[in-house]
């Protein structure tokens, strides 16, 4: 317990390490945004044209594949609401009216970032030369700072990767349990009320009160 407590809030950058990407919280970093195609990678060396061709090809179907799952979810949502608005209560109006407005902000996000070369240039020089790393040896002063703001990053990089995991799973497991506790899973639970989900979409099945459509759903929302 003590050295997973130190890991979190007493760790300080190791002696041998020769590049900034080889820290605990850029790596994480680097999963994580290298999993949305938005980690700026360095040049690599091709063995032949074909393989870098592939390379290519696979970092466009990462972006399209992002782009039209976010685009589809959208629409989807908005469909939703068109017919459905009626007959859905405040509570899950509103909520679907955020999750929509997030879809909105990841969007943007995959537009602005992910098919952005200025963006790529400018992550890819502050690892490889605007970074503290390179600039600790300066002086003492120039260590202390490094260090400080490591601990900064490492713990904020943890914080903010927690935070959107347990977020992740709450999000989902919420109406899961609220589902549960109303007995809804049960033979003839539903009665004459409906499913409760994280998200709301106009699938071409029902997932409102069939139990199996509602399985198939509740996947898509945690692949989502």
């Amino acid at each position: 317990m003590t050295g997973f407590r130190d890991f979190i809030f007493n760790y300080q950058p190791k002696d041998g390490i020769t590049n900034p990407v080889d820290y605990p919280y850029m790596i994480i970093a680097r999963y994580l945004m290298t999993f949305i195609s938005m980690w700026p990678k360095k040049s690599v060396v091709y063995h032949s044209k074909r393989a870098e061709l592939r390379a290519r090809i696979w970092l466009w179907v990462q972006k399209f594949y992002h782009l039209l799952l976010c685009a589809t979810a959208f629409f989807g949502g908005v469909l939703y609401i068109t017919l459905h608005k009626k007959s859905m209560t405040f509570y899950e109006l509103g909520h679907l009216y955020i999750s929509l407005l997030m879809m909105a902000c990841t969007f943007s996000r995959i537009t602005t970032l992910c098919f952005n070369d200025e963006y790529r240039v400018v992550a890819k020089d502050f690892v490889t030369k605007i970074h503290l790393f390179f600039y600790k040896n300066r002086s003492d002063y120039s260590m202390q700072t490094h260090k400080k703001v490591h601990m900064i990053s490492h713990v904020f990089t943890l914080y903010l990767s927690g935070q959107m995991m347990l977020g992740l799973f709450l999000f989902n497991v919420t109406p899961m349990y609220n589902n549960y506790s109303a007995g809804k899973y049960k033979s003839g639970g539903l009665k004459n009320s409906t499913y409760e989900h994280s998200l709301y979409f106009s699938w071409p099945f029902n997932a409102s009160t069939d139990m199996r459509g509602y399985i198939i759903s509740n996947i898509l929302h945690w692949m989502l």
